[in-house]
């Protein structure tokens, strides 16, 4: 075979060979959010996380370098609901043409006090809720990938399903007068609304940990409920500072409070690096301090 034809023979043949398109850009706010659209997304979407594992939403102060990665990403993923509130000024200046994809307006939402909160994560169906426009955003911006993002969905969502339905089963050996909680800030009102707790007050009077500390007032109107209500135990987050929750805990007579993961994923090959992981984690907490 002569050379030239050869060579025409190697250059048709690469018309004929896969191409690998680059992975969609998205940057998501947290970690949460990072798991859930990576879980759709798969290997062909490269995820950033603004907040970091173990970081806190509510408090978080960005970078330039955020800011930079807004400005470059392909698509932007947020919670919403207020969990974000350094969100707003950060995107505006980016100068971002994509508008960011909220997911938590999705979800089926609760007002505290004349807050949302904004914890809609801590009932599974409410993250099942979610997946319809974390799906919807991927296929819009990647058509090529549609298929792929449609099986992962669904992929998940049945994992979810199966998870709501382990939490339900687990927690039966939780007795009805053992289900009554005090936590630091209130992140569990979703939680108690699916799975049948009540969740009697918060020592941060807010849905946020970006507060003052209470009063003393308040200190003491939760030592009384604390007694009248028999509350077992007592329910801080991993990146709080739980001092006073602590001195809550020995003035009421119980133990140290339990820590819960709820804000953030924990660091990659921890025991909480992923939603799922995460619920199972707290579930485990909550039979063991309650039953």
């Amino acid at each position: 075979m002569k050379t030239h034809t050869k060579i025409i023979i190697f250059f048709l043949s690469l018309l004929t060979w896969p191409i690998a398109l680059p992975a969609l850009e998205v940057v998501t706010t947290t970690s949460l959010v990072a798991d859930w659209v990576s879980q759709i997304g798969g290997e062909a979407v490269e995820v950033q996380v603004l907040v970091p594992a173990d970081g806190d939403p509510h408090t978080f102060e960005p970078t330039p370098q955020d800011l930079a990665a807004l400005t470059h990403a392909d698509l932007v993923f947020a919670h919403g609901l207020h969990l974000e509130p350094w969100l707003t000024k950060l995107y505006k200046s980016s100068g971002s043409i994509h508008p960011p994809v909220t997911l938590g307006t999705s979800a089926a939402t609760i007002v505290v006090g004349d807050e949302i909160d904004p914890h809609v994560w801590m009932d599974v169906q409410n993250v099942i809720r979610m997946l319809e426009p974390i799906k919807s955003a991927l296929q819009k911006a990647d058509p090529d990938n549609a298929a792929l993002y449609e099986a992962n969905a669904r992929t998940y969502q049945n994992r979810l399903e199966d998870l709501d339905e382990w939490i339900t089963q687990e927690i039966q050996v939780i007795p009805n007068a053992h289900r009554t909680i005090i936590t630091e800030h209130d992140d569990l009102s979703y939680f108690a609304q699916r799975y049948r707790f009540t969740v009697l007050g918060n020592l941060l009077e807010s849905a946020s940990t970006d507060t003052y500390d209470p009063s003393a007032q308040h200190f003491a109107f939760l030592l009384e409920e604390i007694k009248a209500h028999k509350v077992r135990a007592l329910f801080t987050e991993e990146f709080q500072n739980a001092s006073l929750m602590h001195s809550l805990a020995k003035e009421a007579g119980l133990p140290p409070p339990y820590v819960l993961n709820v804000d953030a994923l924990g660091a990659k090959g921890t025991a909480t690096d992923t939603y799922e992981k995460l619920m199972r984690s707290n579930i485990k907490t909550l039979v063991k301090a309650l039953k």
